[in-house]
């Protein structure tokens, strides 16, 4: 196959590939190989959907194992769900068993109930928590407009609202090292 006639990514390759360059900060392909215990040249075969194979020749990539589509999802911040929609089922069963360790391995301070540190289990049957009270201060305009999306869980508009109050103390030029939405409630 002449370089001119690359094959397309794989939809895994051009997920990933995609998550990857939507992070913010953004992840560089070094930084995201180096996290997934992989080659940069692996990683962007990967995501290119093809390898060269000499004389000017490239093969598509295809059978990428599980277990690498699975670490590549999880350093870009790909959910199970995501990789179920391109057609990985196999690599979201091995995602999923991947983000079940890391939860349970964490200490009690550091597991993702909630997304932002917060010390908080919620029951998914349980109706929303009310942020003010697990803040402990009313909530900003903005932290209101994002906690308003419904479609969104719950943990992850806390973690937006992270973001975001993050993201104003950079423009005003605070450097906040722990805002009110990063500390565990008080019990």
């Amino acid at each position: 196959m002449a370089s001119k006639d690359l094959p397309p990514p794989t939809p895994e390759g051009e997920l990933i590939r995609m998550a990857r360059l939507r992070a913010r900060p953004k992840i560089l392909m070094r930084a995201a190989a180096k996290a997934a215990q992989m080659s940069v040249e692996g990683w962007g075969y990967i995501e290119r959907g093809y390898r060269p194979v000499g004389g000017g020749e490239n093969a598509p990539v295809t059978n990428t194992p599980p277990e690498t589509i699975a670490h590549m999802a999880h350093v870009v911040g790909i959910t199970p769900e995501e990789l179920v929609k391109v057609n990985r089922e196999d690599a979201a069963r091995v995602l999923d068993a991947i983000l079940r360790e890391e939860a349970a391995s964490a200490p009690r301070s550091e597991q993702p109930t909630a997304g932002v540190g917060l010390s908080l289990i919620v029951n998914p049957n349980e109706p929303d928590p009310n942020p003010e009270e697990i803040l402990g201060r009313p909530l900003s305009q903005p932290e209101k407009v994002v906690w308003a999306l419904d479609e969104v869980p719950w943990r992850a508009r806390l973690s937006a609202m992270a973001e975001l109050t993050r993201g104003i103390a950079a423009a005003l030029g605070s450097d906040v090292e722990e805002s009110a939405t990063d500390r565990p409630a008080q019990q």
